[in-house]
């Protein structure tokens, strides 16, 4: 009896199986192109909000919507313009990618940075419509197409400006992972052929994602030996472990599949003894653990780098690790991920997880993907970024739901009711994500500034600013940037920066700006500086330092923004790695309603001081006013009440306020930068509404 029970089970799950109807090519083609059109519509819907929005073009071209896209455009420009220079990334496939299409197609370079993501973003679809074909149904495909290419998280990372690796990142994973489902659901040597090529291209062009791969591997060799039953279907994981040596050999791991290939026939005239699927899955446990133990440190590091949040050593310090800063900025609440990830509410959300679950009961072969949906939800944790890999997986598990649920209440109907629900979840996403689609990073007055210190600097002067922003200082500047987000970063640069910065007194940075500047002309970008450390842990006065090149300091309104995020790399005591307690550091964009009523106020009677906060922890606000170039000229102090540790300022000409504690109000970004006191020896040389930059003599 229970024997019977259990053969009727696939029998109960018959109904969870969607054939419609077996595809023409002509209708596969116009799905694809049709949701191609959809995802990168959704992405241009960007332009409606920021595509004659003052202060977002620059020199013709729209600013980019992401810090590291900079970076690779400055790559692109540099292999382009043959120019060798160690802080370029010209090395790196975003830049070789970029560079190609600027010179294979008639468009301005910098039209490509813009519109590279959202239309590379949007080849998502094609692996999806294939793999819904291979399924039973193309339409199931094409809607979880749709669903993928507008979820939230997705299509924010691939809008136009989002120059980064996340335009092919999720695409190369899911035709990888698409490419051996079919081939091991058919036995197709060649599909499976295209699988293992994606998986060498997405090493090449993310070698963080190979880790994703290593794990696919096995999943297929077990589905392959044990579950598949067709014989051809071994050659599957075998290509797969061939593409793997990427990470080892980049040249050798497009060989390895093609070889693997081409001479697998000669595997069914080997003797039967040698050829049975027990002796090549050993065989294929072997060379997986032989990969995984020639690439254990670069597994290891990049765990560590994207997952353990812990202070990080360099020298005889302990200094906050950068990725655990990175990853405290983009975790976002449990519900919003849960409508980020799929559906745009927890509801559909979990719908969606349950139409995966019930599909990987009824196709095995979908187990390929758990490593895709595992990096995915670890969105939840360690930061939103990672979603995007579980993105299609849940795309395809909301369509699978909604035809299944479409064909137990209307099987008349079933495509027309799936396709419009499906329909609908789009329109949800698509609206969500506008309502939070990034601006660009900089405004154009910010890139008017970087481009005016070119003609200032010279080119061995050395220019200073915050992390990200060292990127586009350096794309408009061609200045030698000491800090940016990758290249030109160490956990000793960023402590000393955010010391000089907001941590410590503004008349003390500019010894320490010169004297960061003179290591860096030593040792290159990646010094170490002990004395320098001891000496601003101890709280004593840094040496005054004279580097050969001039050194310039540039700060900008985008960087308000992280003035908390600043504070937190200088918070860390070196010596114990111990956080100390956050200043308060609150920034409003002209959105403080506390802050038009003072600005109201000031307006009103700008010479007496009297006004009413509701903040009793408020002593002082001091209001700065500037003019058309951003240089501030006057500013007036209103005491409040004594006993408080909180300062309003506010910016009259634009109602900006900032709200700041007084560990923070003699810092220099708010003397120099704020309230235009910069301390001796910085000369004003370049100035806009949003931007300023000073030569510290």
């Amino acid at each position: 009896m229970a024997r019977n029970q259990k053969r009727s089970s696939p029998a109960r799950l018959e109904r969870l199986q969607i054939t419609l109807e077996k595809p023409t090519r002509p209708t596969i083609l116009l799905l694809v192109f049709v949701a191609f059109i959809v995802a990168f519509g959704a992405r241009c819907t960007w332009f409606i909000d920021y595509g004659n929005a003052p202060y977002t073009r620059f020199d013709d071209s729209y600013i980019l919507t992401t810090h590291d896209g900079y970076a690779w455009a400055d790559g692109t420009r540099d292999i382009l313009e043959d120019r060798q220079d160690p802080r370029s990334r010209t090395a790196f496939p975003v830049s070789q990618l970029t560079a190609v299409a600027a010179l294979a197609l008639p468009l301005e370079l910098g039209d490509i940075f813009v519109f590279a993501p959202p239309l590379l973003g949007s080849l998502l679809v094609i692996p999806i419509v294939l793999l819904g074909s291979a399924l039973g149904s193309v339409w199931l495909g094409f809607a979880a197409a749709i669903l993928a290419a507008t979820a939230e998280v997705y299509l924010g990372r691939t809008i136009p400006g989002a120059l980064d690796t996340d335009m092919l990142n999720v695409t190369l994973a899911t035709a990888a992972a698409c490419g051996t489902i079919i081939a091991l659901q058919t036995g197709s040597r060649l599909i499976g052929l295209v699988g293992s090529l994606m998986i060498s291209i997405g090493s090449w062009w993310y070698p963080s994602m190979w880790i994703v791969f290593a794990a696919m591997t096995p999943i297929a060799g077990v589905i392959a030996i044990f579950l598949s039953g067709k014989h051809s279907a071994i050659a599957i994981p075998a290509m797969m472990a061939g593409a793997l040596v990427t990470q080892l050999q980049p040249i050798a791991g497009f060989i390895a599949p093609i070889a693997i290939y081409a001479l697998w026939p000669l595997v069914d005239r080997v003797p039967t003894a040698f050829n049975n699927p027990r002796m090549i899955a050993g065989i294929g446990v072997l060379a997986c653990g032989a990969i995984a133990i020639a690439s254990a440190e670069f597994i290891i590091d990049k765990f560590r780098f994207y997952f353990l949040q812990t202070p990080a050593s360099q020298g005889n310090f302990s200094f906050l690790e950068v990725q655990s800063m990175v990853a405290e900025m983009s975790v976002t609440d449990f519900g919003d991920t849960m409508g980020m990830l799929s559906g745009a509410t927890p509801f559909i959300f979990v719908f969606a997880v349950i139409g995966m679950a019930l599909m990987m009961v009824r196709r095995r072969e979908l187990s390929i993907a758990l490593p895709m949906i595992g990096l995915g939800l670890l969105a939840f944790p360690f930061g939103i970024r990672f979603g995007i890999f579980a993105v299609p997986w849940l795309a395809l598990g909301l369509a699978y739901l909604v035809f299944c649920l479409a064909n137990a209440f209307v099987p008349k109907f079933i495509r027309t009711t799936a396709l419009v629900a499906c329909g609908a979840v789009v329109v949800l996403q698509v609206s969500a994500a506008r309502s939070s689609l990034q601006a660009p990073i900089i405004l154009s007055p910010t890139a008017e500034a970087a481009a005016a210190l070119a003609d200032v600097a010279g080119a061995r002067d050395l220019a200073i600013t915050w992390w990200d922003y060292g990127y586009p200082l350096r794309y408009y500047s061609n200045a030698n940037v000491v800090i940016d987000g990758g290249l030109m970063v160490n956990q000793q640069l960023l402590f000393a920066v955010s010391h000089a910065l907001i941590c410590g007194d503004a008349q003390d940075a500019g010894n320490l700006l010169r004297r960061l500047s003179l290591n860096v002309e030593q040792q290159g970008y990646r010094w170490q500086d002990d004395a320098m450390i001891n000496a601003l842990i101890g709280g004593q006065v840094i040496p005054d330092s004279h580097p050969a090149n001039d050194t310039y300091l540039f700060l900008n309104d985008e960087m308000l923004d992280e003035l908390g995020q600043i504070y937190r790399f200088c918070s860390v005591d070196p010596r114990t790695g111990e956080t100390s307690r956050p200043p308060v550091i609150t920034y409003f964009k002209g959105t403080s309603t506390e802050g038009r009523i003072l600005r109201q106020q000031f307006n009103d009677n700008p010479a007496k001081g009297t006004v009413a906060v509701s903040n009793a922890n408020v002593s002082q606000v001091i209001f700065a006013e500037s003019d058309a170039q951003g240089r501030v000229n006057r500013t007036y102090r209103w005491r409040i009440r004594p006993g408080g540790n909180l300062t309003y300022i506010v910016r009259v000409d634009r109602g900006d306020t900032l709200l700041v504690d007084t560990r923070l109000l003699d810092s220099l970004v708010v003397q120099a930068f704020l309230l235009g006191n910069p301390p001796a020896g910085f000369e004003e040389v370049v100035s806009t509404v949003t931007a300023r930059a000073w030569r510290i003599n």
